[in-house]
């Protein structure tokens, strides 16, 4: 807030509009869990560059299992897979179960589990997107275990780009088949995301109430993506990786 009370960021969506935002993208869309979804597709970032075209491709690796389970199935260099909600939530409490074997990922692809605003409503540069966890070795394929991460980049950061986000936790996934369950809990400047295994191991608990995004026009997204982020050691792997595939149980928001 500035001294006169006023955000800098001016109005929300909700408070510009008197409505939520809710967008399909001109998209396929498809019922999961008790909402519509829409699929990203068929280019844009940060999907790697294919070797042999430069373009960030996107494929419709989504199959709705007979028992409720979604299966999302990326192609690797070939192209990602990414899902997003047709409305915006809002602040609330986001409950996600699924699993893998994360730890037999292609070094350079990535699982995200975040809220996004692609309408960029507030034009001053900011991005209010919130990881509530990411998993990947990005491209560090020497890595014993596989990097997770709670991730947020506030409205006010002027460029969202590798180490400008606000990192509140980092953990290590345990190798073999997992199921993950991630609960993230969205106010008003408070944050809280818990991630623990099947068996009740926490690996991850943490609260932020620091520069916390604002609800505004966020969906939610899943994404399965190939980085093309150089690791230290020049590990260029990127650009002949295989696909992979992460089972999504159940999604749950609460008010």
């Amino acid at each position: 807030m500035n001294a006169d009370g006023n955000d800098p960021n001016g109005p929300t969506y909700v408070e510009h509009y008197g409505k939520r935002f809710s967008d399909d993208w001109g998209q396929i869309t498809f019922e999961w869990s008790g909402y519509e979804w829409s699929i990203h597709g068929p280019r844009g970032e940060p999907q790697a560059e294919h070797p042999k075209t430069g373009e960030r491709q996107w494929v419709n690796g989504v199959e709705v299992r007979d028992n409720g389970d979604l299966a999302l199935r990326s192609e690797g260099i070939d192209g990602g897979v990414e899902i997003l909600t047709v409305p915006s939530l809002g602040y609330g409490v986001y409950t996600f179960i699924y699993s893998a074997d994360f730890n037999a990922m292609h070094p350079s692809n990535v699982l995200g589990v975040f809220t996004y605003d692609w309408i960029e409503f507030n034009h001053g540069g900011g991005y209010s997107e919130i990881d509530f966890i990411e998993i990947s070795r990005w491209n560090a394929p020497h890595l014993e275990l596989p990097h997770a991460s709670v991730t947020y980049y506030p409205d006010d950061l002027e460029v969202a780009r590798p180490g400008t986000g606000i990192i509140p936790s980092a953990f290590e996934i345990p190798a073999g088949h997992q199921t993950l369950t991630t609960r993230a809990e969205w106010r008003d400047g408070y944050l809280r995301v818990v991630t623990s295994t099947a068996d009740g191991q926490v690996l991850s608990d943490t609260e932020s109430t620091s520069r916390i995004p604002r609800d505004n026009a966020q969906q939610v997204h899943i994404n399965i993506w190939t980085s093309q982020q150089e690791d230290r050691e020049g590990y260029q792997g990127f650009s002949t990786a295989r696909g992979d595939e992460i089972i999504f149980h159940s999604f749950n928001y609460e008010e």
